[in-house]
């Protein structure tokens, strides 16, 4: 009778330090009744309570340890929260204490304010309102930034992204700023030289600015004397210009300066200092890179502090805050941030030469729309479905034992490389992720006397020490092989190492690089890019950053030792793996191949689009469009069938997310076969996957409805 070879060498490595030290975003628990939250703040002088905005329009607020949160006001009947739209935004005054004042930002129907231009999507509003004594309700509401009447078009939304939203008060001059995108109005490709006819050029206009008024005069408010057009030659509300989105943006509560984080279109991210009268250069300039041929020289557009590649993972940025905390002051004046689909946190410091530069801080976790700064300097992340973590230090900087080479990971023999030791199971699966045409060896082993654990879903949930493994190889060469470990913290990592060209050992990298490997572009990302794809949408990091391992992948046969063919789910029971029996086999769902010819074309394209594109095509996950890919879902009566793009219609003028018998006007393969920013998926892929896109196309063009 078989039995599970004991596995003595192949365990997850300990974490390896930063140069600072180990730091986790750790679960706060919050009171029940939030939902959808995508700001968190607290009023100046009053360090227990905790207000937070939900999208949809409402504001609640609790102290830590109730057991619910307070509704403390509920104006979501006047809320869009179409595309980018809804509640974004939250500023006490900074004379709280005394006038009890709170301002929101929100986009608003058009019906709010009599406006009947159907052209018009929402409105951008600034609203204030005055908190009660006990801090539970907002009362009084009075408009400061918003329609005047219906044939007041400043704050007109045509399109449904690029909102903007934040506002923040000044430590230094207590003004009012507020973030606007350009709402959506893409340049239509590379501009003409000088033609500053976009409305983020368009000094006349309110969109793609920061804003800057005095809340404190005139009615609805003053302008400040200092503002760029306080006295004529463009809108006088204007402190900067020459933004795309600026999503988010902050004050350094000790040297005033504004931090914005600005995102990107198809070649980079940006994080800018913004200053009076700056020119930040979209749509001309998108973070370092000239769109124009110089079109805005040097002293018409400022340069970021840094500019993020999307070659390196980087997607949707959001901005954060320079830490001023007290609890970790070793981090003091780092700016921190992250990106909506790049996994982890990201700092930015100078070297001793006074230049910035980016180091990942926190190389994990999900997606959040945004961070938050408590009245004690604590950095919080936020979770669109409710959680909220706070920014800690887990351990001081330590010496690095992590395997530098593959050869000292313990999970291949020495004396041969390319093969695992004892304890190192082989697998494969019915339905791979197309990596750009690289064959693929799957392994995994897990810690003795440990087994995996399967969820009602269907996920695999491995134990702390697991290590996952997988090698890519092109014209039958390895080229890199991938460790997905367990640590001991519960958190799932990625690290990449790279082959040699003698196939001999690889070296782990520190970070992502591209290089020329077998007549093509191979990219090798970044440990926080490894976490982009191995996502955790629901909150289970135990199973749902595993991706591969699943029931309806790994029922299928294998060819194991001695030309043994048999079930892998009833072979691995056979000896031990799992915390309970899985059932017989033939009763387990199962995915089939999807580039088989036999079997349902609707099946088998459910079956790519789940192992190409639901790690973040779920619900809670960071796919944006509302879509859910996971086989086992009734989604094709979901969130896609005959719904019209909201991020772009990639210049098909009747285009649908997924167009019944028309695959040539559906955005779901149109985008599977671009090479460009507007690709899916976003990471790890340079080359369509043409029999991919066929299965796909072939299943819509023999749809003839929705149901």
């Amino acid at each position: 009778m078989a039995t599970r070879a004991a596995n003595n060498s192949c365990h997850a490595p300990e974490i390896p330090p930063s140069a600072l030290g180990n730091y986790s975003f750790e679960w706060v628990t919050v009171p029940s009744g939030v939902n959808d939250p995508i700001y968190l703040a607290q009023a100046p002088g009053v360090d227990d309570r905790y207000y937070v905005v939900e999208r949809p329009g409402r504001i609640r607020s609790f102290v830590l340890g109730d057991a619910n949160a307070s509704l403390a006001v509920d104006f979501s009947s006047q809320v869009v929260t179409t595309g980018e739209g809804g509640a974004l935004g939250l500023a006490f005054h900074p004379d709280f204490a005394a006038n009890r004042y709170a301002y929101v930002f929100f986009t608003a129907s058009r019906q709010t304010y009599n406006i009947s231009d159907s052209n018009v999507s929402m409105v951008s509003v600034v609203r204030r309102y005055t908190v009660s004594s006990d801090g539970l309700s907002f009362t009084q509401p009075v408009d400061i930034l918003a329609p005047l009447n219906a044939s007041d078009t400043r704050l007109n939304q045509r399109w449904t992204n690029h909102k903007g939203g934040w506002i923040g008060f000044s430590p230094i001059d207590g003004y009012l700023y507020i973030a606007l995108g350009d709402r959506g109005e893409g340049p239509g490709g590379v501009p003409l030289a000088n033609n500053f006819a976009h409305i983020a050029q368009d000094v006349t206009s309110l969109h793609g600015k920061i804003l800057r008024i005095d809340v404190d005069t005139g009615s609805p408010y003053g302008i400040p004397a200092d503002n760029p057009f306080a006295h004529g030659g463009g809108a006088a509300e204007i402190f900067a210009w020459g933004f795309r989105n600026p999503w988010r943006s902050s004050f350094d509560r000790l040297t005033g300066d504004l931090w914005v984080g600005d995102v990107g279109e198809g070649e980079r991210e940006e994080i800018n200092k913004v200053v009076l009268g700056g020119n930040y250069g979209w749509p001309f300039r998108e973070g370092n890179y000239d769109r124009c041929n110089n079109c805005v020289n040097g002293q018409q557009s400022l340069a970021p502090v840094v500019d993020l590649s999307h070659s390196d993972g980087w997607v949707a940025v959001i901005g954060g805050y320079v830490y001023r905390g007290a609890a970790m002051p070793e981090l003091q004046g780092r700016y921190i941030f992250g990106d909506f689909i790049r996994s982890g946190v990201t700092t930015i410091s100078y070297d001793n030469d006074g230049e910035p530069f980016a180091e990942d801080l926190v190389p994990s976790g999900g997606s959040s729309p945004g961070f938050s700064e408590d009245n004690a300097g604590n950095i919080w992340r936020i979770h669109s479905w409710g959680g909220f973590e706070r920014l800690a230090r887990t351990s001081a900087p330590a010496a690095d034992n992590f395997p530098e080479r593959l050869s000292e990971t313990g999970c291949f023999e020495p004396q041969d490389i390319h093969t695992p030791v004892p304890g190192v199971v082989a697998y494969d699966i019915n339905s791979p992720l197309w990596s750009d045409g690289a064959a693929k060896e799957r392994y995994f082993a897990l810690p003795n006397d440990t087994e995996i654990s399967i969820q009602e879903n269907h996920d695999w949930a491995f134990p702390i020490g697991s290590v996952l493994i997988k090698t890519f190889l092109l014209q039958g060469s390895p080229v890199e092989t991938r460790l997905l470990v367990r640590h001991s913290n519960g958190q799932w990592a990625g690290y990449s190492y790279e082959w040699n060209d003698a196939g001999t050992d690889a070296v782990l990298l520190a970070s992502g690089k591209t290089k020329w490997v077998a007549g093509q572009w191979w990219h090798y990302p970044s440990r926080a890019q490894c976490m982009n794809c191995h996502t955790a949408p629901n909150g289970n990091p135990a199973a749902e950053r595993v991706l591969g391992l699943e029931t309806a992948q790994i029922n299928r046969d294998f060819i194991y030792p001695g030309n043994l063919i048999a079930n892998q789910i009833q072979t691995l029971a056979s000896v031990g793996y799992f915390a309970e029996n899985p059932g017989a086999h033939g009763e387990l769902v199962q995915m089939p191949n999807p580039l088989s010819t036999d079997g349902d074309p609707g099946t088998r394209a459910r079956a790519y689009l789940h192992s190409n594109c639901a790690n973040c095509h779920q619900p809670n996950g960071p796919g944006r469009g509302g879509m859910d890919f996971r086989y086992t879902t009734d989604w094709l009566a979901g969130h896609y069938c005959n719904q019209i793009p909201s991020f772009g219609n990639l210049g098909i003028a009747d285009a649908r997310l997924l167009k019944p018998g028309v695959a040539g006007e559906s955005i779901i393969p149109l985008r599977m076969a671009r090479t460009d920013a507007h690709r899916m998926p976003p990471l790890g892929v340079s080359i369509p996957d043409d029999q991919g896109i066929a299965v796909v196309e072939g299943w819509i063009n023999s749809l003839s409805g929705c149901l």
